[in-house]
């Protein structure tokens, strides 16, 4: 065990003085060891040179007679304020250097990068004099970078800070700043009451029923979950069911794919004005039995203001990529709540709100509930289902619930108003059928919520879809609109009609964050424009139409 002590005891004489060569240490390790006289003569095979004893050492080492400037820390803030470097943003960069040597003088620092996907504008700084183990940063004059607007989201920026002092002393740090987030497999979102995972394909509360990873769905949010899992599920008919559910003991389905082109996982943005958090993943249907190019784009809001810190919605794209329609398909959230832990999962009792779309369980005094926010509450044809499900009938017989029996759920076959009795219990809620033309898109949103009480719940619900269709749909966009149809999801251009007496529009590109990406004027043909995505990286765009009395603000995803 001796050569971690000698290391240790070598760090805190370099620390003392950074300056000290090899002989020194070695020498002053040497010479000020404890030697009793039993060992003697030293060195011998039993004793060694003795017993370390690094606090004569340490007292006999000379002081430092050169400077030595180190790179103690850096940290940087950004244009919106959002803690994260966006594409297309300027940072604001300050280090702290602190002097572990002789007194320095005129110290210099150079920031520099060989990334094409920043720039900086500002790498110069000067940190004054330092003082033998004096500290200093550059916050009155912080180095300043941009970054690209296409740089692709969790680049990872390279930098060096090159620093000098009178003397002819220089030294190089090396440190990196990530642009954007990196993606990961699942997050959490948490507005306060609740607790819930969101995951890169689908799943709710966990990864997988084994509940390996994840926080479940906990509420309040210093509660156990009372989810045991949950899922995003789509199917017309069989063979086409497409989900990651438990199916059977074998274990679950494994039908969603994340995309790795663009990256597909969890990106989680907290703030992400006008929401308190923001998520999106990206997941198909190229793992199912059968696959009909099908696309989901997955977002995640909440809001933190008012009773909204109770739920949380989920918002689902469905882009049919492939050049056939995707006929008849349904899509549903499939909750197995387990509220009150072991000792109350076999005793939940619940039921279904027709006018409000929600199915729900309860267990003593905590409720959790799902509700179809989109499509509409007047869209009635659309509503497919909203029902318990009595794992006595459809989930022991086949250890979990296999795609045949999911199916007639998804598509309200079966449908159950409220539980009979006190047992384990799961929820659905579904939509369609939808009919997706090639290359087109439907949406679908829910609210997963907990509550104290059935009214509450209730309340909650009339909260998140109002602020579903004032908020999430209209976001950000003008008082004065237009009947402009924009679509949601494009893969190199996209036409809308704006009049034929209208001469001239401004079209600007946004990125997710708000980054100005481009802007062009048209001149519309026959009150036709085409709009070129050509050289954009694919991901989420805000598109702001402008002209004369005129103006509109819509999303649109760009797939490559």
């Amino acid at each position: 065990m001796a050569p971690p002590h000698v290391a240790g005891a070598v760090a805190i004489l370099l620390q003392r003085n950074p300056n000290l060569y090899f002989n020194t240490v070695y020498s002053l390790l040497l010479d000020y060891s404890r030697q009793p006289s039993q060992g003697s003569p030293y060195p011998n095979n039993n004793y060694g040179w003795g017993v370390l004893d690094i606090y004569q050492a340490l007292l006999h080492t000379p002081a430092p007679s050169e400077p030595s400037v180190v790179l103690l820390n850096y940290s940087y803030t950004d244009q919106n304020g959002n803690n994260v470097w966006d594409a297309g943003e300027t940072i604001y960069i300050t280090v702290t250097v602190k002097n572990n040597g002789a007194d320095a003088t005129n110290v210099q620092g150079t920031l520099s990068t060989s990334s094409t996907y920043a720039a900086i504008s500002d790498g110069t700084t000067s940190f004054g004099n330092i003082s033998s183990n004096g500290t200093a940063n550059n916050g009155s004059d912080p180095f300043v970078v941009s970054s690209s607007a296409n740089t692709p989201n969790g680049t990872s920026i390279d930098f060096n800070l090159n620093i000098t002092c009178d003397g002819g002393y220089s030294w190089n740090y090396s440190f990196s700043l990530t642009v954007g987030i990196p993606g990961v497999d699942y997050a959490d979102h948490s507005p306060g009451n609740i607790v819930l995972t969101v995951t890169k394909y689908g799943t709710l509360g966990y990864m997988s029923s084994s509940q390996s990873q994840g926080s479940g769905c906990k509420y309040p949010s210093s509660s156990a979950s009372h989810l045991f899992y949950g899922a995003f599920a789509v199917g017309t008919q069989l063979p086409y069911v497409i989900d990651r559910y438990y199916e059977s003991s074998s274990g679950d389905d494994d039908d969603w794919v994340t995309t790795t082109n663009p990256d597909g996982r969890v990106f989680k943005y907290s703030p992400y004005p006008p929401y308190y958090e923001y998520s999106q993943a990206i997941f198909t249907d190229a793992g199912g039995e059968v696959s009909k190019g099908l696309w989901v784009y997955q977002r995640g809001y909440t809001f933190n203001d008012g009773v909204a810190p109770n739920y949380v919605i989920l918002e689902y794209i469905l882009y049919n990529s492939s050049s056939n329609p995707i006929n008849g398909l349904y899509a549903g959230l499939f909750t197995d709540w387990d509220i009150g832990g072991s000792s109350g999962a076999s005793s939940n009792a619940g039921g279904t709100d027709a006018t409000r779309n929600l199915a729900y369980l309860y267990y003593s005094s905590t409720f959790m509930g799902t509700a179809i926010l989109n499509p509409s509450r007047q869209q009635t044809t659309l509503i497919a289902n909203r029902s318990v499900i009595d794992h006595d009938a459809y989930v022991y017989p086949y250890s979990g619930l296999p795609d045949s029996v999911e199916m007639k759920f998804l598509n309200g076959t079966y449908t159950l108003a409220s539980t009979n009795r006190n047992y384990d219990w799961s929820t659905v809620v579904s939509a369609g059928p939808f009919n997706i033309a090639p290359y087109d898109s439907v949406k679908v949103a829910f609210f997963v919520a907990g509550a104290s009480s059935l009214a509450n719940l209730q309340s909650y619900v009339d909260d998140a879809y109002a602020r579903y269709w004032s908020t999430v749909v209209n976001a950000g966009e003008g008082s004065q609109q237009t009947n402009i149809t924009i679509p949601t999801i494009s893969r190199s251009n996209f036409n809308f009609s704006i009049g034929k007496n209208v001469r001239e529009v401004k079209v600007s590109l946004y990125d997710a964050k708000g980054s100005l990406v481009r802007s062009d004027t048209y001149a519309p043909t026959n009150g036709m424009v085409n709009v070129n995505l050509s050289g954009l990286s694919a991901g989420l765009y805000i598109v702001k139409v402008e002209s004369e009395n005129v103006k509109k603000t819509s999303k649109i995803i760009l797939v490559k």
